[in-house]
């Protein structure tokens, strides 16, 4: 009796584990964020789709395609027009940026709901700029009150450079599939440029 009693207790364990579905080590995430651009203190939206894969239980890999922009807008000094009125000038700059990131994570959390991680690799960042510096000459006629804005292309419009990123995240899952979440990163390239930010995301496990 004893002998039947146990091989109940084993057969009803095995249909309990083959009716449970083992989460996937694969996902697929869209990160949206806003941030800095330090190095010219311009700010401006973020957008990444980021493929993510699980080794174990703490170690991960992810591969994240971005597309940054930031821009801003220069005052320059008023003056009055020839009509006598008092004239607001400012030159709008820009910055876009696409680049690939391989990470490494590591899982400092990671319950049933939870998981914060710590991710960090190089990038590859194409970019384009138009910010340029700027000399401002006074009139020289008064019959004719106009500036002159003189901008210098000092630096390439185009780049493209290697560099690191960080990054720290959190993760809620809700349910088997779906998660949503925070993060934040910051990241440094060979052209100096360095970006600050932060948003949030929603993914699925693939």
């Amino acid at each position: 009796m004893r002998s039947f009693l146990l091989i109940g207790f084993w057969l009803a364990n095995v249909a309990v584990s083959l009716g449970q579905t083992v989460p996937s080590r694969h996902t697929f995430q869209v990160l949206v964020g806003y941030g800095r651009h330090q190095s010219l203190d311009n700010w401006g939206p973020s957008l990444t789709g980021q493929y993510g894969y699980h080794f174990s239980l703490r170690w991960s890999a992810c591969l994240g395609l971005s597309v940054t922009m930031h821009d801003r807008a220069v005052p320059m000094p008023s003056f009055v027009g020839p009509q006598g009125d008092l004239l607001e000038v400012e030159v709008r700059q820009d910055m876009l940026g696409v680049q690939l990131a391989p990470q490494v994570g590591y899982s400092l959390l990671r319950r049933a709901k939870h998981q914060l991680s710590l991710l960090a690799g190089p990038l590859l960042r194409y970019q384009s700029s138009s910010v340029q510096p700027i000399t401002v000459f006074p009139p020289r006629n008064p019959d004719f009150p106009l500036q002159l804005f003189l901008t210098e292309a000092t630096t390439p419009q185009y780049t493209l450079a290697l560099g690191g990123v960080g990054q720290v995240m959190y993760q809620y899952y809700l349910g088997q599939r779906w998660l949503i979440g925070g993060w934040g990163a910051y990241q440094i390239d060979t052209v100096n440029s360095q970006i600050v930010q932060g948003g949030v995301l929603v993914g699925v496990r693939l």
